[in-house]
């Protein structure tokens, strides 16, 4: 092939093309990880205060509302894949698989996920707005997950721990919520989802300017 043929270096460009899409690719999803991870961190840092400050565990949708929302907002800025949202939800909800009765933090935290991978695709991967209503459903379903043990499994949550030093973070559960504080706490959850995001928009503005994130 001569070196003043056309096709020479149009397939040169269309491979490094091929290459930098695929670096970038990886580079994406290393970068999920990584967030994603934070979040784990996150939870594991709030287990191992809650045997010293038991009313943790009722804050938990709280706390990730507003931490969480920062932790994601930051990755959904910089990565806008897909998979966010349901690797999170499976993974945290396979570790939440024997925290209560029934598995109901595990199957809502999974299908929080599920809601919130499907909210952020229809409504677009660069709009805030969506990214912000996938967050607020991922924490809702969370929320609801977490709570409905201490409401309508109490006994068998109070007997699930009986011979565990958590005892306690069950009793201070089961005796603090009912379903008017529960919808209470989902809905302060919420909130802190959206203050998350806000918060994660704020700190990195220009990064979303580059990202064409609206």
């Amino acid at each position: 092939m001569s070196q003043n043929d056309p096709a020479a270096p149009q397939g040169t460009t269309a491979a490094q093309q091929a290459v930098q899409r695929k670096n970038s690719k990886v580079r994406d999803y290393v970068t999920m990880g990584v967030f994603i991870a934070l979040y784990i961190v996150l939870f594991m840092f709030c287990g191992m205060i809650m045997a010293a400050v038991p009313i943790i565990m009722v804050l938990l949708p709280v706390i990730f509302g507003l931490f969480g929302g920062l932790i994601f907002t930051v990755l959904l800025g910089k990565v806008q894949r897909p998979g966010s949202f349901l690797i999170t939800g499976l993974v945290l909800g396979l570790c939440l698989i024997t925290m209560a009765p029934g598995g109901s933090m595990c199957y809502m935290t999974i299908l929080g996920g599920i809601i919130g991978e499907l909210i952020h695709s229809r409504l677009g991967r660069r709009s805030f707005r969506s990214m912000t209503l996938a967050y607020s459903a991922f924490i809702a379903c969370y929320s609801i997950g977490e709570y409905i043990p201490f409401v309508w499994m109490k006994q068998a949550y109070l007997d699930q721990y009986a011979d565990n030093a958590a005892l306690e973070v069950a009793r201070v559960g089961t005796n603090l919520l009912n379903p008017l504080t529960m919808a209470l706490f989902c809905v302060l959850g919420v909130a802190a989802a959206v203050i998350g995001c806000y918060w994660g928009r704020a700190l990195t503005r220009k990064q979303f300017k580059r990202a064409g994130i609206v």
